[in-house]
């Protein structure tokens, strides 16, 4: 009886996601991560099982209707969640992106990027860096630290060579990183487009720090 919310904004566009399979009332999504859609973009999985008794934090008139001056009834299924307010461009732009991973096949882009992550990982390796991942099934997102540079500034000189990372804090991963003791990241994510020699590049770069 207890909803179960997952935040599924890492893994959508990279991941098979089968809700059904998940057992989850609600699953939420991002456009601007792996589905390559625009920032600003995402959207809300609400089980029919569950829909009816949860309430909007901010409904308005495209998500309740008015019905007298002191009653509003919430729209039918998920449109309660929806505002009347946004970006038509947005969404559409999120639509193509969705539609561009389906053409290309999700099972395709998941075993493809897989396999990218594990070569970089392998690399990275190789070339005396740490890498942080844990997990039996590890995702498109490895997380480094080099034995001796600060990951802001590993981050920074990787830029300047036009190779974008990012660093990762305890403040976006409290719970992992403060329980493994963790400094700053270097967090470097691989997609389906990613190629082999981009990887030997990245790598070449670190190395060369």
């Amino acid at each position: 009886g207890v909803p179960f919310l997952l935040d599924a904004c890492q893994a959508v566009g990279q991941l098979d996601i089968d809700v059904d399979a998940i057992g989850c009332d609600l699953l939420s999504g991002t456009g601007r991560k792996y589905l390559r859609g625009p920032r600003g973009t995402g959207f809300l999985y609400a089980s029919e099982n569950i829909l009816d008794g949860l309430t909007p934090a901010q409904p308005d008139h495209h998500g309740a209707d008015w019905t007298a001056l002191d009653r509003y009834e919430f729209a039918a299924g998920a449109t309660r969640f929806e505002h009347w307010e946004h970006s038509h461009a947005a969404w559409l732009g999120l639509g193509v992106a969705v539609a561009v991973a389906l053409d290309i096949g999700v099972d395709r882009i998941q075993r493809t990027v897989a396999l990218r992550a594990k070569d970089l990982r392998a690399r990275l390796v190789d070339a005396g860096m740490n890498v942080h991942d844990q997990g039996l099934a590890r995702c498109g997102i490895v997380t480094m630290t080099h034995p001796r540079i600060e990951s802001a500034d590993v981050r920074a000189r990787l830029g300047e060579l036009d190779i974008n990372t990012s660093t990762t804090f305890a403040g976006s991963a409290r719970a992992d990183m403060e329980a493994r003791d963790l400094p700053p990241m270097v967090r470097m994510s691989v997609h389906c487009t990613t190629t082999s020699a981009e990887l030997e590049r990245t790598v070449d770069a670190v190395r060369a720090l």
